[in-house]
């Protein structure tokens, strides 16, 4: 990427005296600031933010003094900031150690190792259930003793409604992972991996799609070349999904591997079950197929998901658009009954706020992860959502430990890194908008400062806003740093 040179520009004024000639006057530099608060409101008024809608909050955690605000009741779009609020409340809701429940369902007798019916797998909304799962609850049927199923594998995916993207995601032809769809039965956040393998020079890559499914298939255009230069896409045609595969990989590089969106996500993930069951040498004679879970079905088992601190941690410090959704779903089906949907699951967000005091006003809860532009927040609501999580001595340090670390890991990975490890918070990065939400730690590692800054319409380049972004949490870091006078 080309940078542009900046050349320093030295300004005179002529000043004009009774009898005397030009003479020059060099401007005064501008007052450098005396204390945080100035530091941080010269960040927010000043260079890229000055024409851009900026609002921020600052509290100190140790006596809840608020100590700075800018336009802090502005509603403006908060991107993935959104993902505060969405892991903050499921984890008041169900507390950090609960686990999402997948259930294993025979809808028939089982003799001499055939169960003459259905398989059914009934999803509960669990967003964990990757790759590596599917051998694992294949292996689980094969050791309850069952080696042949006459009938189907049935999905179940009524936990949720049908709504796969929100309004105002992108449209299904964008195929990148942030843009999965939303089901209540899933496998590897509703994407496929997809590998690609050098072979000889001029010859096609070896391909590898996973997890396998006979709804998604890929079409290898790809050559190894002198240089890597691979473009994947995804076409769906109403039965079956295309990844396509083309440009160069290097002869000499190693396996490169990326993921895909892909379409009718629940019945991929039922066939998907379907051929780990034929890799366990259990024949299945029927099809995969969606439906109902019947009632009187026998339960053979129940796959639990991790902790959900755990999961909220893979949330936040990925910003995982598809398990935010999914989240903001369950919610929404515990609070006010199945299916859940995104309004039930925003409703819950909402309450939870009421429910803790925060600022609501200008709030408009759209979905649980950010995405769509018609959310919008105010840096004060997310504020008051961080203080009172940390408030909680049985939340506060789990949620801290689902954010991610400056200059350490997920989305701050190659940020803030000359204060590495003094900021833990939420990214925040769509079109228009840019923010960041979470603590600011003490030299001792504890949450010092709960703080939000959210930038919407900035004029400047994407790199420029989030420097200042990272201006104004780095102000806050040194602060903290510093030695109590």
């Amino acid at each position: 990427m080309s940078r542009t040179r900046l050349l320093p520009v030295v300004l005179a004024a002529a000043v004009l005296t009774h009898g005397a000639g030009a003479a020059t006057q060099s401007r005064p530099a501008p007052p450098q600031p005396r204390n945080l608060q100035e530091r941080l409101a010269q960040v927010v008024t000043g260079g890229c933010l000055g024409s851009a809608k900026v609002g921020a909050a600052v509290v100190s955690l140790p006596d809840g003094r608020t100590v700075f605000e800018s336009d802090a009741y502005a509603p403006l779009e908060p991107a993935s900031t959104m993902k505060v609020l969405t892991t903050a409340a499921v984890l008041d809701r169900f507390g950090p150690d609960w686990r999402y429940a997948t259930n294993i369902y025979a809808d028939g007798p089982i003799e001499h190792g055939v169960l003459s019916g259905n398989l059914i797998i009934r999803g509960s909304g669990a967003p964990d259930l990757v790759i590596e799962r599917w051998p694992e609850m294949a292996a689980r049927i094969s050791g309850l003793g069952i080696t042949g199923i006459t009938g189907d594998i049935v999905g179940d995916d009524s936990f949720f409604d049908g709504e796969r993207r929100p309004p105002g995601w992108p449209p299904a032809a964008n195929a990148n992972s942030y843009n999965s769809p939303i089901s209540a039965l899933a496998a590897n956040f509703n994407t496929v991996r997809v590998s690609v393998m050098p072979t000889a020079a001029g010859k096609r890559p070896t391909v590898l799609v996973e997890p396998f499914s006979p709804l998604i298939k890929a079409d290898n255009r790809a050559k190894t070349g002198k240089r890597t230069s691979l473009r994947l896409g995804r076409s769906w045609n109403g039965r079956q999904n295309t990844i396509s595969v083309t440009g160069t990989i290097g002869a000499r590089s190693g396996p490169m591997s990326d993921y895909v969106a892909i379409e009718e996500p629940a019945l991929a993930t039922t066939s998907a079950l379907q051929d780990a069951l034929g890799n366990a040498g259990i024949t299945v004679s029927g099809k995969a197929a969606l439906g109902p879970t019947p009632p009187g079905a026998t339960l053979l088992w129940t796959e639990s998901s991790k902790p959900l601190w755990e999961i909220a941690a893979d949330t936040n410090k990925n910003s995982n658009n598809f398990m935010a959704e999914c989240l903001q779903r369950t919610l929404g089906a515990d609070s006010f009954g199945a299916p859940g949907t995104r309004r039930k699951g925003a409703d819950a967000v909402d309450g939870w706020l009421q429910r803790i005091g925060a600022s609501r006003a200008g709030v408009t809860l759209f979905d649980g992860s950010g995405l769509a532009h018609a959310n919008h927040l105010t840096a004060r609501t997310l504020v008051d959502a961080l203080v009172s999580q940390q408030a909680d001595p049985g939340l506060g340090p789990y949620f801290v430990a689902t954010l991610p670390i400056c200059g350490v890991d997920g989305t701050l990975t190659g940020r803030l890194g000359d204060v590495a490890g003094q900021v833990r918070a939420k990214t925040g990065t769509i079109s228009g908008a840019r923010g960041l939400a979470g603590y600011v730690m003490d030299p001792g590692g504890q949450p010092r400062y709960a703080f939000a800054i959210l930038v919407n319409a900035y004029r400047c380049g994407e790199r420029t806003a989030l420097a200042s972004v990272d201006s104004f949490a780095r102000a806050l870091a040194l602060d903290a740093a510093a030695p109590t006078p």
